[in-house]
């Protein structure tokens, strides 16, 4: 009987022992828990830092450089960070877009952005304006009307509309315009764009007024005095026509459709040599720029002054 009990206090005893000895295992296994949980976390926030400061970093180098492998180069390597970086996807088809044969690559890219943030307007923007590009008017319609939708006082929108509408639907285009002009009557383009609108609608006094105020706003822009020669000159305003010539070639010596025009003036004015010299210079620009059209146009003028080796 004794060594029963004996036995049972042994036993009692060792049970004591092993649940102590599996509390301390299990303190121990808590604390190397914990302290593995706290260096992980202290090692997180340490990349986390690292990963966030070196985008921040590509993102202004890119911004200023004009290398596009290096940029491409710069954003494929933290995209690789942070692959739910929206800003990155942003970037990369900004980048993108900027040359033609990237377009197909850079809407990749805003989708992308988009999946991540659809209530970004500028993404949409964004990629309206690569449909628009590569003539996918359907789509960038779709994301200028959502744009609008989410940012319904962004002028861009309005006016990437009006660009798509203006040939097809001038007035549209040119309420459109209108809208982009009220919410930032600072931006010349705006006025630009409203007057060609107004030039499919023949309304070419309010075209002229729209060119003035684009000029007002911006006098070393070629396109608004070479689309100021036209309407002056259907306007039959002879000189003004002339100086917007001019100052179109002042702006943009190697653009040749400043001397065709300056020669049509001449024309006007029965200034037959100057008309011929200034065809000369333009056809000579033209070629070199593959403007076959005009090159066209050009020699049916030379021939009809008598300049038979026009198509030489």
């Amino acid at each position: 009987m004794e060594k029963v009990l004996d036995n049972a206090k042994e036993t009692k005893t060792t049970d004591k022992e092993a649940l102590k000895n599996a509390k301390v295992i299990t303190g121990i296994f808590c604390i190397t828990f914990l302290f593995l949980s706290l260096f992980a976390g202290i090692f997180y926030s340490i990349y986390q830092n690292y990963v966030n400061n070196k985008i921040e970093k590509v993102l202004s180098e890119v911004t200023q450089m004009n290398d596009y492998d290096k940029q491409m180069s710069l954003l494929n390597e933290v995209i690789e960070l942070d692959k739910n970086n929206y800003k990155l996807y942003k970037t990369r088809g900004e980048v993108q877009m900027k040359t033609s044969e990237h377009y197909s690559e850079a809407i990749n890219d805003f989708t992308k952005a988009i999946e991540l943030k659809s209530d970004d307007d500028e993404l949409y923007a964004d990629r309206a304006e690569c449909y628009v590009a590569t003539q996918d008017f359907v789509k960038a319609e779709m994301d200028i009307n959502k744009g609008i939708e989410i940012s319904p006082t962004n002028d861009k929108y309005y006016a990437l509309r009006g660009i798509l509408k203006i040939d097809l639907d001038p007035k549209q285009a040119n309420d459109d315009f209108t809208k982009a002009i009220a919410f930032d009557p600072w931006n010349p383009t705006s006025y630009y764009l409203r007057s060609k609108a107004k030039i499919n609608m023949e309304d070419y006094k309010g075209a002229l007024k729209d060119l003035n105020s684009a000029i007002n706003l911006d006098s070393k822009n070629w396109e608004f005095y070479s689309t100021r020669t036209l309407v002056n000159g259907i306007l039959f305003k002879i000189n003004d026509a002339l100086n917007d010539a001019n100052m179109t070639i002042s702006l943009a010596p190697n653009n040749p459709d400043g001397y065709y025009q300056r020669a049509l003036i001449e024309n006007l004015k029965l200034n037959y040599i100057k008309c011929i010299s200034d065809l000369k210079i333009a056809k000579e620009l033209a070629i070199k720029q593959e403007k076959f059209v005009l090159v066209a146009k050009i020699n049916e003028m030379l021939i009809h002054y008598g300049v038979y080796n026009a198509y030489e």
